[in-house]
């Protein structure tokens, strides 16, 4: 789960979260979820990434980025 104040900055979320997953062979989606969940504040523009690798929620994200979705 992403959360923000506005599109724009929702959007810039999803820019620096897939910014921090490139190149991490370490990192699990249920990890990256997880932590967003219990460690972020709950601000009113939300979206959710759902994915079973990282390459669908890298892809999710970057649809997130531009301000679209992905299915």
């Amino acid at each position: 789960p992403l959360s923000a104040r506005g599109e724009g900055a929702l959007a810039e979320q999803a820019r620096r979260l897939l910014s921090f997953t490139e190149g991490r062979v370490d990192l699990r989606p249920v990890d990256v979820g997880l932590s967003l969940a219990v460690s972020r504040a709950a601000l009113p523009d939300r979206a959710a990434v759902v994915a079973a690798g990282m390459a669908e929620l890298r892809a999710g994200l970057a649809a997130l980025a531009e301000g679209g979705s992905a299915p």
